[in-house]
C-alpha cells in the first residue's frame, strides 16, 4: 500500500522476521508501476550497503549516529515542532530530506517511515509521531501484540515435549534444522522416544541422526 517508503538505517527488504513477505509485497508495487499504476518511491539513508539501500531510487550514505539528525530534519520539514538534534546539513542531505519530506507530504494515508532496530529510542518514538502525522497509521502501518522471545526455559519446554511424546500423545513432529537426537540431554531419551512418534518429519540441510531417526526428511 505504500507510496512512499523512508527508511532510516533500517533494512526490511534484508534482515528481520518478515523480510521475505515485505520484499514480496515492494516487488508487486514495483511491478504494478511497470504496467502504468503509480510506482512506489524508496528513500534509504543507511551507514553501511544493505539490500534495501541497493533498491533506494534516493540513497544516502550517513553515519549511524548521525540518523538522528536526519530524522529530526525529516519531522521538522513535515512541520513538527520537535526538539532535538540539530545541526546544519550538507547539500546532498538537505536535498534528501527535502525531496523525502515532500513525497511524503504529497502520499498521505499511503506514506511509510520506519527506522533500523539499532537506532536509538527517540528515533524510533519520532517515526511513530510522523506516521501518525501523516495518517499512516492503520493503513500501511499496523500495530501488534508483542511477541515473548524466551517464554520459558527451552530445557524444561523440551522435557515436557519429550514426556508427551513417550505417552504417546504426540500425534505428529515437524523438527525445523534441528538434531535433537544427538545434542539433546540423554536424561530426556529423545530417540528412544521419537519411536513413539506416528508421523516424525525432519526439515533441514543434513541427513544427520534425527533425519535418521525420523520417518521422512
Amino acid at each position: 500500500r505504500a507510496r512512499t517508503v523512508v527508511s532510516l538505517d533500517g533494512d526490511f527488504l534484508g534482515t528481520g522476521p518478515m523480510q521475505v513477505r515485505y520484499a514480496r509485497d515492494f516487488a508487486q508495487r514495483r511491478r504494478n508501476g511497470e504496467s502504468g499504476a503509480a510506482m512506489n518511491r524508496l528513500y534509504c539513508a543507511e551507514p553501511s550497503p544493505s539490500l534495501t539501500g541497493a533498491m533506494a531510487d534516493h540513497g544516502l550514505p550517513a553515519r549511524s549516529g548521525h540518523i538522528p539528525v536526519l530524522a529530526f530534519a525529516l519531522a521538522r520539514a513535515l512541520g513538527l515542532d520537535v526538539p532535538g538534534p540539530s545541526r546544519p546539513l550538507e547539500q546532498k542531505e538537505q536535498a534528501w530530506v527535502c525531496s523525502a519530506a515532500e513525497d511524503l507530504r504529497r502520499t498521505r494515508g499511503a506514506g511509510l517511515v520506519l527506522a533500523g532496530a539499532s537506532q536509538p529510542p527517540e528515533v524510533h518514538v519520532l517515526v511513530h509521531a510522523l506516521n501518525e502525522t501523516l495518517g499512516n497509521s492503520g493503513r500501511t502501518v499496523a500495530f501488534t501484540e508483542p511477541v515473548a522471545m524466551n517464554p520459558g526455559s527451552s530445557v524444561e519446554s523440551l522435557r515436557d515435549l519429550t514426556d508427551a511424546m513417550g505417552r504417546g500423545a504426540v500425534d505428529t513432529l515437524l523438527i525445523l534444522e534441528g538434531n535433537p537426537v544427538y545434542d539433546a540431554p540423554a536424561d530426556l531419551r529423545f530417540a528412544e522416544r521419537l519411536k513413539k512418534v506416528p508421523h516424525s518429519l525432519h526439515c533441514g540441510l543434513y541427513a544427520n541422526e534425527t533425519a535418521l531417526g525420523c520417518r521422512w526428511h
